[in-house]
Order: C-alpha cells, then sequence, then structure tokens
C-alpha cells in the first residue's frame, strides 16, 4: 500500500490484535489525535 500512498503512516499499538478500538482505546486516540493535529493545525 506504501506504494500508491506516498505519505502513508504505519502505526504498531503493541500487544493488540484485531479490534484495535477496543483493546486499546487509549492508545488507538492518541495515535488518532496525533495524526490529526499534524495533519490538520488549528
Amino acid at each position: 500500500m506504501g506504494d500508491q500512498i506516498g505519505d502513508l503512516e504505519k502505526v504498531l499499538i503493541e500487544d493488540c490484535g484485531h479490534w484495535t478500538q477496543q483493546e486499546k482505546p487509549h492508545a488507538l486516540s492518541r495515535v488518532l489525535v496525533d495524526w490529526l493535529e499534524r495533519r490538520f493545525p488549528a
């Protein structure tokens, strides 16, 4: 997928399966908020 999306970012959340939003909600939120703040600065 990185070949087709030039600014693709990959993040590994340790000890988590496929239900990241339920298994590690705080870690996922930190990743998403960080990305949003960098992508769309206020």
